[in-house]
C-alpha cells in the first residue's frame, strides 16, 4: 500500500457503481482496515513507462518496489500486460486461485 494507492482505492470505491456490492462507510472501512494491515510503501518516485495508461505505471512500480508476486485489477491495461517478475490477475481469478491454494496468502 501507498498513500497514492489508498487515495485511489478511497476515489474508486465511491463511485455509484459500487452501491450494490457495499456502502460509502463500508468502503471507507475497507480502505481503512487496508492501510492499517497493508504493507506501507512510499509513493514511488521513479516510474517508468510500462502500461498504455501512464495512470497505471506506479502500481507496476509499487509491486517492483514491494517484490510483489501479483498484481490485481480489472484494469483491462494492466491485465493486458506482460512483465516477467510480477503476474497481474483478476480480481475473482486472484480469489479462486488464493482459494484453491495456488497463491499462498502468507507471500
Amino acid at each position: 500500500m501507498s498513500p497514492r494507492l489508498v487515495r485511489e482505492l478511497a476515489t474508486v470505491t465511491r463511485r455509484s457503481k459500487f452501491r450494490q456490492y457495499f456502502s460509502i462507510e463500508e468502503a471507507e472501512r475497507l480502505t481503512n482496515h487496508l492501510w492499517d494491515l497493508g504493507l506501507r510503501l512510499d509513493d514511488a518516485e521513479d516510474v517508468p513507462a510500462v502500461t498504455r495508461d501512464p495512470h497505471d505505471d506506479y502500481l507496476v512500480a509499487l509491486a517492483r518496489a514491494s517484490a510483489a508476486d501479483v498484481l490485481v485489477s480489472g484494469d483491462r491495461d494492466l491485465l493486458d500486460l506482460e512483465v516477467a517478475e510480477i503476474e497481474v490477475l483478476a480480481p475473482r481469478e486472484f480469489v479462486e486461485r488464493l482459494d484453491a491454494g495456488e497463491i499462498s496468502s502468507q507471500e
